[in-house]
């Protein structure tokens, strides 16, 4: 009692960090109001004693009665109340003035009669009501548009006669009090005092017999428990207005850190009470709310459908009740539920794997023996199925996730869709989403130097063509390398840097001059970024196309320029015989084509010829239109050498150093193409149409924009905010433990003392970060061909060294911090007047002496154990 009371007393305020946890159970004594498990927690470590507290309902009533607390309980809720109480608002309130008026007297009468907060329960039920609880009484209801009412049977006849109330029971635990409901017509205004005051002073009668009871004896917290209904009704808010206020509402994101112990913590039976099943219930209300927010992204109401319970309760586990391994909400469509509970798009964490993983993914409720799609449910498993690993590239935030998994989740929509609407298993399922590693259709690699971010994209890019995931072994790097190549001479990946001097000219479009003939001409050519649109398009286009063409556009307008330059006479007829035409050439977006009547200033658009090809446009007569059946006809005719496919391939655009490039200058209005929901193909897509050819531009849904960016030259919060938002953000931390497994002696130079490269460069990244912040570290990659101490030296003087002067813009004396007295030195004072010249005008030079000088040693000359004390001096002072 007396160090609990020495403790309390010596705290003056409760530190911000502490308060912003939002506690909604403090410890109160006079004024005094201390969050509970914040206080007992640091009670136990002033006695080193390490106690992981759970703030329920029996343990803090206990602690509260044994040291002479009282509870404050503060008006606070979470997404979850919210929704429920908005749910039950707008499906179940008809008569909304009434349920105000229901609100209004509830808050008078607990401001009136000073009611606890803590010592009464509102909830709103399965029943669709929502009721005060006094005790464990029922005090207060509204249901189907009546108000329910306690009141003393004194009253019953006087109240009867005034109000033609109905009689439901006799209110259990007073055999004076009875439970009565409003009739249909009762009016809520002034006439309805009476009720009003007889209620007020009965649910007064009530609170008297529990005021000084502990809680947890005469009221456990239940599931219906509602606090937004709680915090209305005692702040006495206006329903529309409160509603309207919180619809910004934002649920704290998941608790990934509680995710991942979650399977160590369910090795035991189910415990109501434990960490595992608060985790459960957490994460859970948060499934929930990821649906509604992928709901508002997709325009699509995605209905729940589906609740998995948290422990195994049926057949051979009956009576063990053991953890389920996953934690799964099923949901629909609210245009398909018509389908019931049979079949849902489940939202899940799985921990049977080495690494748990949300995934998004089709399934059935197979308990039911019934279910007319059980035999479909091993394809529809497979259909668009997605998952993403639960590891550092996991989304940090709800935008992060929803930019990342969006997509998937539509596409998994349109599958139930095709399912549900053919009724049918297809034989041949289709190919699903690669599930080995989630690839964001644009994704920035961002680190510090030397973390390996250009050497990633290589990777990245060949993993997200091929769809499998590759290791880090020299095996699966040699094959990158091969498969990169291979896909760049294809050019189904494409590698540009960025710089300053960069433009939307050389990106996208721009009028380039071009010496024909000994003459100097300007032609509108196609930048980067629009050439592996237009390939990445071609490709989407050929996939979808019912046409029944031999080959691809661009092969087969290959094949036409193959023939031309045969044959330049190559002749294509009108409707009108002898108005055949003939083609003059061909730059990057046109056809040249020389009419019967000797004209030649004419041209048939790529994009347009295109478009007829795949059928995505109409013939017209109108113009040049007349001309363009012949050429399509002489595409479609081409053969290939094998079957032709119509395989969706994905292409890939690398863009390093894109934090150099100015953005707005480089993408101009295609920034906003970008987005998922903006590509071509999805029903929010767009295209504009470029400023110098007039041709109208998409971004097809197959083409993945992989960018990287040093953070020691600028940080991703001083990135453009438009591509900030446009862009996931992978961090590639310099990590010394994977020169343990790429570095040929895993990390030690053995020919100089077993020098250590991973405590080396693990010591000078944590005094980088000290002195300046983790963005300025030394990248892994610098140490990975580093085999000898000539290997380390060249190393050290060419790019550690010079890097740290950048770090520290010269400041020699913060990088002998980093390296110590072995890299850096300083003279001495009596170095200092050597250094200056006579001169009797200024004999006060006695400051200069103080004045500190210095130089790096000669890193040449420098032994294994030079380089050796930066992590011996490091290790020494630790010890």
């Amino acid at each position: 009692m007396q160090e609990v009371n020495e403790f309390w007393d010596s705290i003056e305020t409760v530190p911000a960090e502490a308060l912003s946890k939002n506690w909604k159970y403090s410890l109160k004594r006079g004024d005094k109001i201390v969050p509970t498990k914040w206080f007992i927690t640091e009670l136990s470590l002033k006695k080193n004693e390490q106690i992981d507290f759970q703030s329920n309902y029996d343990n803090r009533d206990i602690f509260a009665e044994k040291f002479g607390f009282k509870i404050h309980e503060d008006l606070v809720f979470d997404m979850s109340d919210l929704q429920r109480f908005k749910k039950f608002y707008e499906t179940q309130v008809k008569n909304k003035s009434l349920f105000q008026f229901f609100i209004d007297h509830t808050h008078n009468t607990l401001e009136g009669n000073n009611i606890d907060p803590y010592k009464i329960r509102m909830a709103i039920t399965q029943q669709n009501e929502a009721i005060v609880i006094v005790g464990m009484r029922t005090v207060l209801q509204y249901k189907n548009d009546r108000i329910g009412f306690i009141i003393k049977s004194e009253h019953y006849d006087e109240i009867v006669q005034l109000y033609n109330v109905e009689k439901s029971y006799d209110f259990k635990g007073s055999d004076d009090v009875y439970f009565v409901h409003s009739h249909p017509d009762f009016i809520p205004d002034s006439t309805a005092d009476k009720i009003l005051e007889v209620n007020a002073d009965t649910i007064l009668y009530e609170y008297k017999k529990i005021e000084n009871s502990i809680r947890s004896r005469w009221n456990a917290e239940a599931n219906s428990t509602n606090h937004t209904l709680k915090k209305i009704m005692f702040e006495n808010d206006n329903v529309e207005g409160f509603l309207k206020s919180n619809k910004e509402f934002k649920m704290e994101y998941f608790d990934v850190e509680g995710i991942l112990k979650y399977r160590e913590l369910t090795k035991g039976q189910y415990d109501k009470n434990s960490e595992a099943t608060k985790i459960f219930n957490d994460t859970r209300t948060k499934i929930n709310y990821l649906a509604e927010l992928l709901s508002g992204k997709l325009g699509i109401k995605l209905q729940n459908n589906y609740n998995e319970r948290i422990n195994k309760q049926a057949g051979k586990q009956t009576g063990h009740h053991n953890y389920k391994d996953y934690i799964l909400v099923g949901f629909i469509p609210t245009h398909l539920n018509k389908f019931g509970k049979d079949i849902f798009i489940k939202i899940a964490f799985g921990f049977s794997e080495t690494i748990p993983n949300l995934h998004y993914q089709i399934d059935i409720n197979y308990k039911n023996n019934s279910n007319p799609f059980a035999k479909g449910r091993d394809y529809l498993l497979k259909q668009n199925d997605f998952w993403i690993d639960l590891d550092d590239h996991f989304p940090k935030t709800w935008n992060e996730l929803l930019t990342n998994t969006t997509d998937n989740f539509r596409k998994i929509i349109k599958s139930l869709e095709d399912f549900l609407n053919n009724n049918k298993v297809e034989e041949t399922p289709k190919t699903a989403h690669m599930s080995t590693k989630y690839h964001p259709l644009n994704q920035i690699l961002f680190g510090c130097p030397g973390s390996g971010k250009t050497y990633s994209t290589k990777k990245l890019a060949v993993e997200i063509i091929e769809d499998r995931k590759f290791t880090n072994t020299k095996e699966d790097r040699a094959e990158i390398i091969k498969l990169y190549d291979q896909y760049t001479e294809k050019n189904q990946i494409k590698f540009t840097t960025f710089h300053q001097s960069l433009s939307y000219e050389d990106f996208i479009e721009g009028i380039k001059p071009k010496t024909v003939n000994n003459q100097v001409i300007y032609e509108i050519e196609n930048g980067l970024f629009n050439k592996i649109s237009q390939k990445a398009q071609d490709n989407w286009l050929n996939s979808q196309t019912k046409e029944n063409n031999e080959l691809s556009f661009e092969d087969a307008l290959s094949k036409l320029q193959d023939e031309w330059v045969e044959d330049n006479d190559i002749k294509f007829p009108l409707k009108t015989k002898g108005n055949d035409f003939t083609i003059t050439g061909f730059n990057e977006k046109n056809l040249n084509f020389r009419k019967a009547s000797g004209g030649t200033a004419h041209t048939l658009s790529f994009n347009t010829m295109k478009e007829l090809y795949y059928g995505k446009r109409n013939f017209t007569n109108a113009g040049v239109g007349i001309y363009y059946p012949a050429i399509i006809e002489r595409l479609r005719s081409y053969e290939g050498d094998s079957k032709p496919s119509k395989k969706l391939d994905n292409y890939v655009l690398i863009m390093d150093e894109i934090n150099r490039g100015n953005i707005s200058s480089i993408f101009g209005e295609l920034i906003t193409l970008i987005e998922e929901d903006k590509r071509l193909g999805s029903t929010e897509k767009i295209e504009v149409n470029l400023p110098y050819s007039k041709e109208s531009f998409g971004v097809p849904p197959n083409l993945y924009l992989i960018g990287t960016m040093n953070t020691a030259d600028r940080s991703v919060e001083s990135l453009d905010t438009a591509l900030r938002r446009r862009f996931s953000f992978t961090e590639m931390k310099s990590d010394p433990e994977v020169i343990r497994t790429a570095h040929e002696n895993r990390g030690i130079i053995q020919d100089s003392l077993n020098i250590n490269l991973i405590e080396l460069l693990d010591t000078i990244n944590k005094r980088i970060e000290l002195l300046v912040d983790k963005d300025h570290q030394i990248g892994h990659s610098y140490f990975i061909g580093v085999n000898t101490l000539s290997d380390l030296k060249v190393t050290f003087k060419n790019k550690i060294i010079p890097l740290l002067e950048e770090y520290f813009f010269g400041d020699f004396g913060k990088i002998g911090l980093v390296l110590g007295d072995q890299f850096v030195e300083t003279n001495s004072a009596q170095d200092n007047k050597k250094i200056l010249s006579k001169f009797k005008g200024y004999e006060d030079v006695d400051f200069l002496t103080d004045k500190k000088i210095y130089t790096f040693k000669d890193v040449d000359q420098m032994t294994a154990n030079d380089f050796a004390s930066i992590y011996n001096d490091y290790n020494d002072q630790s010890n």
